[in-house]
């Protein structure tokens, strides 16, 4: 009896070499900008199948010395694959809460960072005519340093840009907890033309004494594409003030 079922077990084990080769070449990502990989859904669960299996039906044999080897094998195989859909739908159910929890914690902080601050006006100096600077009046409403730059566009927010601040430009400033604060922005022209898409970005950052919930980046600008886009928060950017 024994010998029979070393037998089944071996066939079984051995089994997993040409599903392997299988999973390998049919499961492969295709071409093109975007390629799914499904490597391991074939070999992965049979591998998981036939060590429950073989683990199972070896102990049972154990015990039980004289019971019907074949429909030993026929009924653990019903079994096995019950546990495993069984274990596979709780972990689904699992994955799917856990991921539900981190997305409603997640949209809690992007919401904690949206109204961490308030863009209450901009304006350009020395004229809107020939600008050389952008003026911003912010609202922090939470603690923590600040940064930013401003880009002018030609044709909406993709269109060819006018002009940018400089790196080394971008102004720092620290505020405390509803504290009003001005940046200035520095314009360096890309090009000739006049810019019809302003966008001002706020960089906050929590520092060592913030209460900023977490770093991160908004940018305001004319009809944002999504109120957040996996890196950024996006917000509409208010009516530029005359000066």
């Amino acid at each position: 009896m024994w010998k029979q079922h070393i037998a089944i077990c071996t066939t079984l084990a051995l089994l997993a070499i040409p599903l392997y080769f299988a999973d390998k070449y049919l499961t492969k990502g295709g071409g093109g900008w975007i390629s799914l990989d499904f490597s391991g859904v074939i070999i992965i669960p049979y591998i998981a199948f036939a060590g429950v299996h073989i683990a199972v039906s070896s102990l049972i044999l154990a015990v039980s010395p004289n019971v019907r080897l074949i429909p030993l094998h026929l009924f653990f195989c019903i079994l096995t694959i019950g546990l495993l859909v069984v274990g596979f739908l709780t972990y689904s159910a699992r994955q799917r809460a856990s991921d539900a929890a981190n997305y409603k914690k997640r949209d809690e902080i992007i919401q904690q960072l949206r109204n961490s601050i308030e863009l209450r006006e901009w304006w350009y100096e020395p004229s809107d005519e020939a600008p050389k600077e952008i003026h911003v009046r912010v609202k922090a409403n939470e603690s923590g340093r600040f940064s930013g730059n401003a880009e002018g566009r030609a044709g909406g927010n993709l269109g060819e840009m006018i002009f940018t601040t400089n790196t080394q430009d971008f102004p720092h400033t620290k505020a405390d907890k509803g504290e009003e604060f001005s940046l200035v922005f520095p314009l360096h022209f890309l090009k000739e033309g006049k810019a019809d898409s302003i966008s001002i970005t706020i960089y906050l950052s929590r520092g060592e004494t913030g209460t900023i919930v977490e770093d991160g980046t908004i940018i305001f600008e004319d009809k944002p594409s999504s109120p957040y886009d996996g890196l950024f928060i996006r917000e509409q950017i208010p009516p530029r003030t005359p000066h």
